[in-house]
C-alpha cells in the first residue's frame, strides 16, 4: 500500500493578507487544482486571483474565484485539426505523433507570445505580492523577476525537478539506472528552451529585462509545488528541498443542480460505471464512442459517459447508458461503481478520492504512468491503452474493476487517505512561509 500520510508543513507566523497572482494553461485538467488553490489563498485571508483562458471564465467565476483573462490560443491549437492529429497519432505510437507535433511547435510562439502578454496585465492589474504558475506558463518567472516578487511553479505531476529515480514524464520508462533518468529532464529542458526566442523578446521588448543565456531560470532553483500526493507517487529521495508534495487540490464543490434525465436514470438502477476522457478524443471520436457503448454492454453495466471537450459522437445508445455533456465529479463519482478515463491527473485523483475502482486508457503524455500507478497500488485495472483498446478490452476490465472485492476494498481505503489530506492548506502554508522568509 502506498506510504503513511507525510508530516504536514509547519506553518509559521500568520503572515499580512497578500495578493496571488495564479496563472494556467492547458486543458479543464489543468485549470480545476488552480481553482482549488485560490481558493485555499482565499479561505486564508488573502486575494487570490486566476489568470487562464477565456475557455474556461465562467467555470473559474461558477467557484467563486476572481478571473483575469488569457486568450483561447491553446485550447484553440489543441482543437484544430493539427491538435486533433497528435492526438490521433499518440494513438497510434509515440513516433507517429512527431510530425504533427512539429506542426502544433510551428503554431506555439505566437500563442505563448499573447499568453505571457496576458499573464503580465493580470500582473499589472492586481499588483501580487507572489505568483503561482503551472510550467506551461513560460515567461511567468520573468514577470516575477520584473515585479519583484515570489514565484512559484505548481505542477500536477512530478516532470519539472530532475530526480533519478524515474524517467521525465511522457518519455519511456526505459528502466536503463538513474543517470539516463535524469538525462530524460534534460531532453524536457531542451523542448522548453526551443521557445527560448520567444522569452527574450518578451523580455527585452514587454519587460525591459535583459536577454538570458539559458531560458528563464537562471542559477536559482525555483520553488515547486507538486499538487499530487505520496501515497500515489512518493517524493523522490534525491530532490532537494525546493521541491514539495503537498496532496492533491481539490476544489470546494461549487453550486451545481444535476439535469433531471441524470437524476432519474442514477436512481433507476445499480450505480453505473463512469466513462470519460475528457479533453482527449483524437479525431475518430464516433469509433471510440461505439467502443464505449459496446464494452458497457458487453460487461452487462449501467453507464454514465460524459462526452467532455473532447466530443465522443454517439448513435444508437441503449437505455443502459446514459450520455452527457459533463458534471462535477465531486458530485457524480460518489454515485458510481468504477471509473474509466484517459488516466490524467484530475481524473485519476478525482476517482480514487472517492474510493472508486479505475480503468485508464491513456491516449498520450502522463496519462501511461498515472494509469500504471494505479495498477501498481492495485486499485485498479491494467492501462489500456488508446492504440490498443477495444470492446472486449475493456469490458473485462470494467467488469473486474466493478465486482472484484478486493480491489474495491483497496480503493476505498486509498480514498480514505486522500480524503484526510489537506493538499490545498499544504500548499498555502508553504506559499505563506516562503512570503515570511
Amino acid at each position: 500500500m502506498p506510504p503513511e500520510a507525510p508530516v504536514p508543513f509547519r506553518r509559521g507566523a500568520k503572515i499580512p493578507q497578500v495578493r496571488v497572482l495564479v496563472a494556467t494553461v492547458g486543458s479543464r485538467g489543468d485549470v480545476q487544482p488552480y481553482i482549488a488553490l485560490a481558493q485555499g489563498l482565499n479561505s486564508a485571508g488573502h486575494e487570490a486571483v486566476l489568470c487562464t483562458a477565456q475557455h474556461f471564465a465562467s467555470f473559474v467565476k461558477g467557484y467563486g474565484v476572481a478571473y483575469a483573462p488569457m486568450s483561447n490560443g491553446f485550447v484553440d491549437m489543441m482543437t484544430s485539426p493539427a491538435g486533433s492529429q497528435a492526438i490521433e497519432a499518440g494513438v497510434i505510437g509515440r513516433w507517429a505523433t512527431i510530425k504533427p507535433l512539429f506542426t502544433l511547435i510551428r503554431q506555439a510562439p505566437s500563442f505563448l507570445r499573447q499568453m505571457q502578454e496576458d499573464i503580465w496585465q493580470a500582473a499589472l492589474q492586481c499588483r501580487p505580492d507572489a505568483i503561482v504558475f503551472h510550467p506551461k506558463c513560460i515567461g511567468a518567472r520573468s514577470i516575477a523577476e520584473k515585479l519583484g516578487i515570489l514565484a512559484v511553479v505548481a505542477s500536477p505531476t512530478p516532470l519539472v525537478v530532475p530526480t533519478g529515480e524515474f524517467a521525465a514524464i511522457g518519455l519511456p520508462e526505459l528502466r536503463l539506472g538513474s543517470a539516463v533518468n535524469r538525462l530524460s529532464y534534460r531532453l524536457v529542458d531542451a523542448g522548453y528552451r526551443g521557445f527560448h526566442r520567444v522569452t527574450n523578446a518578451f523580455r527585452r521588448e514587454s519587460l525591459g529585462l535583459p536577454p538570458v543565456a539559458h531560458g528563464e531560470e537562471g542559477a536559482e532553483a525555483p520553488q515547486v509545488l507538486h499538487a499530487y500526493s505520496q501515497h500515489l507517487w512518493p517524493r523522490p529521495k534525491d530532490w532537494p528541498d525546493t521541491a514539495h508534495v503537498t496532496g492533491f487540490w481539490f476544489a470546494e464543490p461549487q453550486d451545481w443542480s444535476p439535469d433531471e434525465r441524470l437524476v432519474r436514470f442514477l436512481d433507476a438502477g445499480e450505480p453505473p460505471v463512469y466513462v470519460g476522457f475528457g479533453s482527449i478524443a483524437g479525431t475518430n471520436r464516433r469509433q471510440l464512442a461505439q467502443v464505449v457503448v459496446e464494452a458497457l454492454r458487453t460487461a452487462n453495466v449501467r453507464g454514465v459517459v460524459a462526452t467532455g471537450w473532447g466530443g465522443m459522437e454517439f448513435d444508437n445508445v441503449p437505455s443502459s447508458v446514459l450520455v452527457i455533456d459533463e458534471a462535477p465529479h465531486d458530485w457524480l463519482f460518489p454515485q458510481v461503481s468504477a471509473v474509466v478515463h484517459h488516466g490524467g491527473a484530475g481524473s485519476t485523483a478525482a476517482g480514487l478520492r472517492f474510493g472508486k475502482p479505475t480503468v485508464t486508457c491513456p491516449f498520450m503524455l502522463d496519462q501511461p504512468r498515472w494509469g500504471q500507478r494505479v495498477y501498481t497500488l492495485g486499485v485498479g485495472a491494467k492501462p489500456i491503452p488508446r492504440r490498443k483498446l477495444t470492446a472486449r478490452k475493456l469490458a473485462d476490465a470494467v467488469q473486474w474493476a466493478s465486482h472484484d472485492e478486493r480491489v474495491r476494498a483497496r480503493a476505498e481505503e486509498l480514498g480514505e487517505r486522500l480524503r484526510s489530506e489537506g493538499g490545498v492548506l499544504e500548499a498555502v502554508a508553504i506559499i505563506e512561509h516562503l512570503l515570511n522568509e
